[in-house]
């Protein structure tokens, strides 16, 4: 979302910097930084300017191609081998639908879709049960800043 919130998605965005502004663990972050860069995601940028950039349009990339890079493989095999759906218990049923169900909504939504509204209501922060909201965190506000070229917020200790 940090590197796709950006006014000028051309200038490449350090990991470090990506972790600072979303008080997040730097090496968690290059970890996946790598991970979406060798996916083809992100495109990383070397030199005292570096970091990393979208490869694609936040239109083409879905939650699911994303999810599935940062944080491993989607799996339900509660069954060894293959299996007849309609012959086994309904636990491995239920599971099949919970997988089944879980991988056609990341399909369906993309990062394009998320940048649409990537908090609630501006009424709604108080009560919110949002994390990025109770957070604090203000994504439009941050692509504001960057745009003027302020510095992230840092990272509360």
């Amino acid at each position: 979302m940090y590197v796709a919130s950006r006014p000028n998605r051309e200038i490449p965005v350090p990991p470090k910097q990506i972790a600072d502004a979303s008080k997040a663990s730097p090496s968690y972050i290059a970890k996946v930084a790598s991970s979406l860069v060798r996916a083809g995601i992100l495109r990383a940028h070397r030199g005292a300017m570096g970091g990393v950039t979208l490869a694609a349009q936040p239109e083409k990339l879905t939650l699911f191609e994303i999810v599935e890079t940062s944080q491993g493989r989607i799996l339900a095999d509660y069954c060894d081998g293959h299996f007849e759906l309609d012959k086994v218990c309904n636990w491995h049923k239920a599971m099949h639908q919970l997988y089944t169900s879980t991988v056609s909504v990341l399909k369906r939504w993309t990062l394009a879709d998320l940048l649409a509204k990537p908090a609630p209501d501006v009424h709604q922060h108080g009560d919110s049960f949002c994390r990025l909201a109770r957070s604090g965190f203000d994504w439009l506000k941050l692509g504001d800043m960057i745009a003027a070229g302020e510095p992230p917020p840092r990272k509360r200790r």
